[in-house]
């Protein structure tokens, strides 16, 4: 009699950076305050990793902290998009996000740089500008 055992593949957590890692020299995320916002990352692994988000060193608890909300979207083949989604954008925000992918197998966290900003963001002029002023 030939007995079989079940084989679980185990790969650990892996975030999708997509240039906005705070370790790689990734550009803070502009932000306009008093609007809604959502920040959304891909994580993939096996099992499911579980995802936490973290605003400074504050895990989000989605039933304490009414404006805000982590949500799961369906899988598509690159990863589940998990997304932290802000009612209103605050200057708290400032302190940082960080979200953290945990499953048996391993774990992988990014943090992400945010800026606030009211009024109109300017990025695309100044940057036209320093082009203009390096070329001469």
């Amino acid at each position: 009699m030939t007995h079989f055992k079940a084989f679980r593949a185990r790969v650990p957590p892996s975030i999708d950076r997509s240039g906005v890692d705070e370790d790689s020299g990734g550009l803070p995320l502009m932000l306009k305050a008093d609007q809604p916002a959502t920040i959304s990352v891909r994580v993939r692994g096996l099992p499911a990793p579980v995802v936490r988000w973290y605003v400074g060193p504050t895990l989000v608890q989605t039933d304490r902290m009414p404006s805000w909300a982590a949500a799961e979207d369906s899988e598509d083949g690159r990863g589940l998009e998990h997304s932290l989604a802000v009612d209103t954008v605050s200057d708290e925000l400032e302190q940082g996000v960080t979200v953290v992918a945990t499953n048996d197998a391993g774990r992988d966290a990014v943090s992400f740089a945010v800026r606030t900003y009211k009024g109109t963001y300017i990025r695309s002029i100044i940057t036209i500008s320093l082009i203009r002023t390096n070329a001469a």
